[in-house]
């Protein structure tokens, strides 16, 4: 068989529907937490809808243990309770955090898909969310029909419990420092519990330009998180989920912030990663496509492309050795290009 005669990929995958109508645009695969738990009709129907979400999700070794570690949390088994979610830039953060939010929040509407079945079920889960680039620091949210919540422990203890949760901190919302660990544990109770912050650094050096006498307001949220991982590790069914940058690199301008946060938490917390390696090909392609093909004619097209490789690099080789290891690299690159297909894996 030569290559003229295997198919065009553009005649064996079949793309999302979004793709197929012109919508490729680098805002549709930008995920904002805060915009899905609002519902915004802006925010894509594929991120708002749990079932869509998950149609669409490849999930990865690393991203099914952190669902299964925080699912079996909330059902109050032994575990990790405070997790960091550090991976690079457009690594899956937001992607675990929707993950978890839709599966605490939305169980209901998963039932039937085999690759969420297996997955622990805490029941029901009180779900209460913090997106850092949603809020502003000097004038926090107006809550419709309620109070104007000026900081992160009173956004939370409204999600948590409303107007009798946020009764507990109003005065230390409303002068900006970090409640106390007991009305915490009050907020919170012993109930399932999924507590999911995302892109807060940034929120954190805004912060830290509010004077709050000898404090600012940052140092205060600061000390607030270091609180909120002790209080949360030791409830029986209560989980925090938080995102990070991968690395100083990343926190452009914030490095010395973004050490003192891994600080304040490294003793409690654990580092996870949801995608490493050959997986951010199944993501791509789980996301760009609804359909990925005939394996028999991707496999042709992977053989076909390990054999020309194989070919050029043999009429390079002079000893045995070298042959060995133009065919064990041979090999990998076949089964690359078919996790990868139609991309090449580079």
């Amino acid at each position: 068989m030569t290559a003229y005669q295997l198919k065009p990929w553009t005649q064996v995958v079949t793309p999302h529907p979004d793709i197929l109508d012109g919508k490729l645009d680098n805002a549709t695969y930008a995920i904002n937490l805060g915009s899905v738990i609002r519902q915004d009709s802006q925010c894509s129907r594929l991120y708002r809808d749990a079932r869509e979400f998950f149609n669409a999700t490849y999930l990865s070794g690393e991203l099914r243990g952190i669902l299964v570690d925080v699912l079996s949390g909330l059902k109050g088994e032994p575990g990790n309770r405070v997790i960091q979610l550090r991976t690079p830039f457009g690594g899956g953060k937001t992607h675990t955090l929707l993950s978890l939010y839709h599966l605490a929040k939305n169980r209901y509407q998963l039932r039937g898909i085999s690759q969420l079945d297996a997955l622990p079920d805490p029941g029901e889960v009180t779900v209460a969310a913090f997106t850092g680039l949603d809020i502003s620091v000097s004038t926090g949210t107006q809550i419709e029909n309620g109070p104007q919540i000026l900081t992160p422990w009173g956004y939370l203890a409204w999600q948590l419990g409303g107007y009798e949760a946020y009764q507990l901190i109003e005065a230390d919302d409303k002068n900006r420092t970090a409640p106390g660990n007991n009305d915490l544990r009050k907020i919170i109770g012993d109930q399932p519990t999924l507590i999911l912050m995302d892109e807060f650094l940034v929120y954190i050096e805004n912060a830290m330009g509010i004077t709050l006498g000898d404090s600012t307001f940052g140092r205060q949220i600061l000390t607030f998180i270091q609180k909120l991982t002790e209080v949360v590790r030791e409830l029986p069914k209560t989980v925090l989920v938080y995102s990070l940058q991968a690395s100083v690199q990343e926190a452009i301008g914030n490095e010395g912030l973004l050490s003192v946060l891994d600080k304040l938490v490294s003793r409690i917390d654990a580092k996870k990663e949801p995608v490493s390696g050959d997986e951010v090909m199944e993501v791509v392609r789980k996301r760009l496509f609804t359909d990925i093909g005939n394996t028999e004619i991707i496999a042709e097209v992977a053989r076909q492309q390990a054999a020309l490789f194989r070919k050029f690099r043999e009429s390079y080789t002079t000893t045995n050795r070298e042959k060995q290891e133009v065919e064990q690299q041979a090999k990998l690159l076949e089964e690359r290009i078919k996790l990868s297909y139609p991309f090449h894996p580079d």
